[in-house]
C-alpha cells in the first residue's frame, strides 16, 4: 500500500504543478490582451504594460516565445499608429477659441499646431514608410539612381582658374 500511496501523492504533484502552469498561462493570456487592447486605443507599450501590471520587458519576452502574440502586437501597433495619425486629422480640424473681442486666441492655435507638430513627428519615427518624409535626389532614369556629380579638371588647374578669374 505505502507504493500506491507515494504514486498518488507525486501525480497529485503533477496535477497541481499543471493546475497552476494552467492558471498561469492564462493569466498571461489575459493580461496580454489587455496590454493589446490598450495600445490598440493609441497608447504606447511602457503605458499599456503599466496599467496591466506588467513589465514593458515581460512582454516582449512573451512576444518573443509566442509568434501569435508577436503578430497581433504588430497589428496592435499598427492600429495604434492609425489612431495617432486620426487624432492629428481631429485636433487639426477643432475650432480654436475666440477671445471675448472676438479675436482669434492665438494661445489656442499655438497649442494645436504643438498638438499637431508633434503626433507628425511621432508618426514619422513610429512609421515612417507611411509618414515619414522622402528626401532623395535622383538622376531621373529608370533606375532613380542617386545624381552623381564628377569633376574633370585637376587641382591645379582649378586653382589657376580661380586665381585669375
Amino acid at each position: 500500500m505505502p507504493a500506491v500511496a507515494k504514486v498518488s501523492k507525486a501525480a497529485q504533484k503533477r496535477a497541481a504543478q499543471d493546475a497552476k502552469a494552467k492558471k498561469e498561462a492564462l493569466e498571461r493570456e489575459q493580461k496580454a490582451a489587455a496590454i493589446l487592447a490598450i495600445i490598440h486605443d493609441g497608447f504606447s507599450l511602457r503605458t499599456a504594460c503599466e496599467k496591466v501590471g506588467v513589465k514593458a520587458p515581460t512582454f516582449v519576452l512573451w512576444c518573443s516565445q509566442n509568434n501569435d502574440l508577436a503578430e497581433q502586437y504588430a497589428q496592435a501597433r499598427v492600429a495604434c499608429i492609425d489612431k495617432i495619425a486620426d487624432d492629428t486629422i481631429r485636433i487639426a480640424d477643432e475650432p480654436v477659441g475666440t477671445l471675448i473681442n472676438g479675436g482669434t486666441d492665438s494661445g489656442a492655435v499655438n497649442k494645436q499646431r504643438l498638438q499637431v507638430d508633434t503626433r507628425k513627428w511621432l508618426l514619422s519615427k513610429l512609421a515612417p514608410k507611411r509618414f515619414g518624409d522622402k528626401l532623395a535626389l535622383v538622376g531621373g532614369d529608370d533606375d532613380d539612381n542617386p545624381i552623381r556629380q564628377s569633376v574633370d579638371i585637376s587641382p591645379a588647374d582649378a586653382y589657376k582658374k580661380m586665381l585669375n578669374g
